[in-house]
């Protein structure tokens, strides 16, 4: 669920030698040429790469993550300015949208970064990117809409193939 997330890539990237120079703890490290195979189909990465989830765990709170974030970028620096070969850095925020008292979406949802942040991750080099999580917010709609207009919530297909 929702938090955020340190991407570093590049197709010059050496993972493994740019975290031995770190502190950082990635969860996931990818090379190119990799090979991935999934359900929903293969792909081939075109980059080296790594991944540092820094929290919060299941937040959509973006003032929250936005805290976090910057004293992560405050405390790795220097790290982060030693990291050779990477060609795209981010800080990649998880969120949903947001919902008053009553379950009624807010339909105008803004945000803001501090200008501090945002000035550390020039520096930095590192993009902001804002990822939906669209299936909570699905779910959550469906859930108010249900109760307001008194309907009967959608069955699932995992629960319509349960009763079969």
């Amino acid at each position: 669920m929702p938090s955020v997330i340190f991407h570093v890539r590049g197709k010059k990237l050496s993972p493994e030698v740019e975290l031995a120079k770190t502190t950082l703890k990635p969860y996931s490290i990818h090379h190119l040429g990799e090979v991935v195979i999934r359900k929903r189909g293969d792909f081939v990465f075109e980059d080296s790469g790594f991944h540092v989830d820094i929290g919060p765990q299941n937040s959509e709170d973006l003032k929250k993550q936005t805290k976090i974030a910057t004293s992560f970028v405050k405390k790795h620096y220097s790290e982060i300015k030693r990291i050779k070969g990477a060609s795209d850095m981010r800080l990649d925020f998880g969120y949903c949208m947001r919902f008053d008292k009553t379950g009624e979406p807010f339909w105008v949802q803004t945000d803001f970064f501090p200008l501090e942040f945002v000035r550390l991750c020039g520096e930095l080099k590192i993009g902001i990117e804002l990822s939906m999580f669209y299936g909570a917010t699905v779910d959550r709609l469906i859930s108010h809409y249900v109760k307001v207009l008194k309907l009967k919530r959608p069955e699932t297909k995992r629960a319509a193939e349960k009763r079969k």
